[in-house]
């Protein structure tokens, strides 16, 4: 039978193996390029405003937020109007082209949203330029312009 001590060896030697295995894993996959983290800035924000989670995507807009109507604090304010209300908010937003240059990018962005049951007669499009850049390691949306006029329906 073993002995309690080569137990506590035995996974002492597991348990460094494994944090062992992780911490290669970690270190060596591949991390996103710049493009494919701008994509999934959108991505993540869609899925946020889908689940009327203000705080999800404002995590993805600048402090400095400022596209000569609204700043940062404006949009917490929209946003808290936008997702009061108890209907489903449904939005589909594609990238149509996007641009990156070192710490800043540039997409154009079709977006189409609905409040309540959607259908392509209640809904709103908009083509929307974003820019952003990244701090930090992290991209946040700087500016929009183009989807203030879709603002006024909230």
């Amino acid at each position: 039978m073993a002995t309690p001590r080569l137990l506590t060896i035995v996974l002492a030697i597991l348990i460094i193996a494994v944090g062992a295995g992780l911490t290669i894993y970690w270190f060596r996959r591949p991390v996103p390029s710049d493009r494919q983290q701008v994509m999934d800035v959108f991505l993540q924000m869609q899925r946020a405003a889908e689940r009327k989670s203000l705080s999800g995507v404002m995590r993805y807009i600048a402090d400095d937020y400022d596209d000569g109507t609204y700043t940062r604090r404006d949009l917490m304010r929209l946003g808290v109007s936008a997702f009061r209300e108890p209907e489903p908010f449904n939005i589909v937003a594609t990238v149509r082209s996007l641009e990156v240059t070192g710490s800043e990018a540039v997409a154009m962005v079709e977006v189409w949203f609905s409040v309540g049951a959607a259908s392509a007669r209640t809904g709103q499009h908009v083509t929307v330029q974003v820019q952003l850049q990244k701090n930090q390691g992290r991209w946040q949306v700087t500016s929009a312009q183009g989807w203030q006029d879709a603002a006024k329906a909230f």
